[in-house]
């Protein structure tokens, strides 16, 4: 509902500089998703007491977000929106990695 509205969320919550902002709904969302679906992944190691490679693959996740938006940033210079994609891409290996450690190990 957010991401339909989010024109009219934006206009009501904040002001009219943060209009540029809608372009990054897209990836922020979809990155959302894929952590929640990793954390729902990932939360099977913790019954399994694998808690080392569980925060392993959580600082994993932050050391790649930071390296993928450096290079987004170099390399593509995209601005703000290389750090929504960074976000999103971070995500989506961390989900990959849970995937792969939980139900393929």
């Amino acid at each position: 509902m957010i991401f339909v509205f989010r024109e009219f969320v934006i206009a009501l919550l904040f002001t009219k500089d943060f209009i540029a902002s809608q372009s990054l709904y897209k990836y922020q969302f979809i990155g959302d998703l894929l952590k929640a679906l990793s954390w729902v992944v990932g939360l099977w190691l913790i019954p399994k007491l694998k808690l080392f490679l569980w925060v392993l693959l959580d600082l994993i996740l932050s050391i790649n977000f930071i390296i993928i938006y450096i290079l987004l940033l170099n390399f593509y210079s995209n601005g703000l929106e290389s750090l929504a994609i960074a976000y999103l891409i971070s995500n989506a290996i961390h989900f990959l990695l849970n995937y792969f450690v939980v139900f393929l190990k």
